[in-house]
């Protein structure tokens, strides 16, 4: 996968990428409902059937600037 976003009046932007995998850890779901907590408008909790949590690993962020690359990792 891959992110890209561009800095509001600039010529910078960021280039994010990674591994997408689903995580089936009952910890780290409730940790996103806790910290997102409209989630729970949709979910009732970790162990609803539907709630898909995707985790980003092996990622690379790369700055380009007016000045050049700079890896961020």
């Amino acid at each position: 996968m891959e992110f890209t976003a561009l800095k509001a009046g600039t010529r910078d932007w960021i280039r994010i990428t990674g591994k997408a995998i689903e995580s089936t850890s009952p910890e780290e779901k409730r940790i996103m409902l806790k910290e997102c907590p409209i989630l729970l408008k949709r979910f009732d909790s970790e162990e609803d059937k539907s709630f898909v949590l995707i985790k980003i690993v092996e990622t690379e962020s790369l700055l380009f600037t007016e000045h050049g690359v700079e890896e961020l990792n």
